[in-house]
């Protein structure tokens, strides 16, 4: 048994229909059309009710349906009035039955075998003829007929816009394997170009047997190569595992600056080799915070030697950590060759890389992979820079109280 039925809210409906106390209530005090069909839709049966209206020479009529998950109705001439329905008379409508009741005439809309709506004419007994009835029944049809049209029209748009984001959502995908393949086989190809030469001349050194220094500095060439593989390689794993939802944090409590200070002395070696002074400046007390220690110092090192790699050579880096409302800040500022503005909009973009650095091997990950780290641990990476002048990142993750020991007593 279908039920029309709406919440009556003060001042805003038309038809109130509850099969539990089986009273019908209608009023025209303003036309409203159906709330989600379309305006072409909505007129078409304005225009319907209009011509019916007129062809039964009807004072008005009124159309309520529920498709679509509307209970407003439609009307036409001149409307109005209030019609209480006995059981019986309900029972009528649910069996698809029409009736006359108190200058009204009520004709049932069934769809798929349950009621659906009402037709109802404000008739003019001086004018009404049975073949009005018959016209009413034919409308009664139509209107369940183009329903149901616009039911299969509105599922089939939605099916559409459901393959068109999906398709969207494929093209994504595949833009996005395309970028990684394409820019993982740049990337590969200069390391292992520069390791395969590097390999060749080592051979050569040994045949001529050259001097060791030679030999020490062509195999220090191979070292930095196979590390940059290692880098860009460990990169598209990270990247891997975060398209996968397989990164997951392992929080503890540690010192800020210890970590700084263990990151920077890993590369302090390659600093040197470009003779860059890395500076590092903390405070005393520890800055304590929850993280991952193994990502936060991923996101730490990635920070440092992109520095490091962006700077020329007899220039200077400096790592600060400092605490500020409740916050532990990590800065990283260079003297290298900045970062455009255009570059600053999309940089922590996975694939990005800067238009000022072509000749430097990267896939554009590192700074994407740790800005989502960042995230994870409810921190943030923050960055400042003018081309030419050198950049500032600059970290940002939640204090953490300190560690308490609490002693025994006898």
């Amino acid at each position: 048994m279908m039920e029309i039925i709406t919440e009556q809210q003060k001042g805003d409906y038309d038809l109130f229909l509850s099969i539990s106390d089986l009273d019908f209530y209608c009023s025209s005090t303003q036309a409203i059309g159906l709330v989600r069909a379309k305006n072409n839709f909505k007129e078409n049966f304005q225009n319907l009710l209009s011509q019916l209206v007129d062809k039964t020479k009807a004072r008005g009529g009124g159309l309520a349906h529920n498709s679509l998950g509307s209970h407003k109705i439609l009307t036409a001439g001149q409307f109005g009035g209030e019609v209480k329905m006995t059981e019986n008379e309900c029972r009528l409508l649910l069996m698809g039955k029409a009736f006359f009741k108190k200058g009204f005439y009520l004709h049932p809309i069934f769809n798929e075998e349950r009621l659906a709506g009402i037709i109802y004419l404000k008739f003019n007994p001086q004018t009404w003829e049975p073949v009005y009835k018959e016209l009413v029944q034919a409308y009664a049809h139509l209107v369940s007929q183009n329903f149901k049209i616009h039911r299969k029209q509105s599922q089939l748009s939605d099916y559409a816009d459901s393959l068109h984001q999906k398709k969207r959502e494929l093209e994504r995908i595949q833009k996005y394997n395309q970028n990684l393949l394409s820019i993982t086989t740049h990337d590969l190809s200069s390391p292992l170009n520069a390791v395969s030469g590097y390999l060749e001349m080592i051979d050569d050194c040994l045949q001529n047997k050259e001097s060791a220094n030679k030999l020490y500095h062509y195999c220090k060439r191979v070292q930095s190569g196979v590390e940059d593989v290692s880098d860009i390689l460990n990169q598209l794993n990270e990247v891997v595992k975060l398209k996968k939802g397989f990164s997951s944090l392992n929080s503890v409590k540690a010192d800020a600056n210890w970590m700084i200070k263990d990151v920077c002395n890993l590369l302090k070696s390659r600093a040197k080799k470009k003779n860059i002074n890395l500076q590092i400046e903390t405070k005393d007390t520890p800055a304590y915070v929850k993280v991952d220690m193994v990502k936060f110092k991923r996101v730490i090192h990635n920070l440092v030697s992109n520095a490091i790699k962006y700077t020329p050579q007899n220039k200077s880096i400096d790592v600060q950590t400092y605490k500020k409302n409740e916050q532990i800040y990590v800065q990283v500022r260079d003297h290298g060759i900045g970062i455009s503005q255009e570059d600053m909009e999309t940089i922590f973009d996975p694939f990005t890389k800067l238009h000022s650095s072509t000749s430097q091997s990267s896939c554009g990950l590192g700074l994407y992979i740790s800005s989502y780290f960042m995230k994870l641990m409810n921190g943030k990476i923050m960055v400042e820079s003018k081309e030419g002048k050198g950049s500032t990142f600059t970290v940002a993750v939640p204090s953490t109280a300190a560690f308490t020991v609490q002693s025994k007593t006898a």
